[in-house]
Formats: C-alpha cells, sequence, structure tokens
C-alpha cells in the first residue's frame, strides 16, 4: 500500500520466516502478520488493523535475494514490491 506509514520487518532465520512485524511511527502502532503458510519461496499470512478494521491476507513472493512481491486482498486489493534495507554495522 503506497500511501502507509507502515514499515515492514520479517525476522527470518536460514530455515523459514519467524515472524513479521509491521510499525508506524507516524501512527505508534505495530501490527503483527499470523504466518498461513511458508514454501522455499512464497509466504501466505493474515492480518488485522483494529484501528480502520481491516483484514488483509497478504501473499509473498520471492523475486531475488533482496525483492519480495507482495499482493494484498480483501479489504485492499493491490500489489507492492518490497526491498530489502541493510542495517548498518553497530
Amino acid at each position: 500500500m503506497e500511501d502507509s506509514s507502515y514499515t515492514t520487518v520479517i525476522i527470518a532465520s536460514d530455515y523459514e520466516v519467524l515472524k513479521i512485524l509491521n510499525y508506524s511511527f507516524e501512527e505508534d502502532a505495530i501490527l503483527n502478520e499470523v504466518i498461513l503458510s511458508q514454501t522455499d519461496t512464497t509466504l501466505t499470512t493474515s492480518i488485522y488493523n483494529k484501528r480502520n478494521c481491516y483484514t488483509i491476507g497478504l501473499s509473498y513472493t520471492i523475486i531475488d535475494e533482496n525483492t519480495l512481491q507482495c499482493i494484498f486482498t480483501g479489504d485492499e486489493n493491490s500489489t507492492v514490491q518490497l526491498n530489502k534495507t541493510q542495517n548498518p554495522e553497530l
């Protein structure tokens, strides 16, 4: 969703995605995605935002090692690309 103030953080091991968080400093909110299924190249999740009562299904597909395609269905219907951001060394 292009106009969203949320940033998506995907926490993964070498073997699977462990958790997906969406946070917004602007709205002072965190949304947790529920992982429904995953394969080596796809991930299906669901999320509920109680602020706007939206329920959305998300389907992620790996495009390359730095890019995911995410298809939103439900109360929002759109497709976006997510790009990996590297954190600087601490």
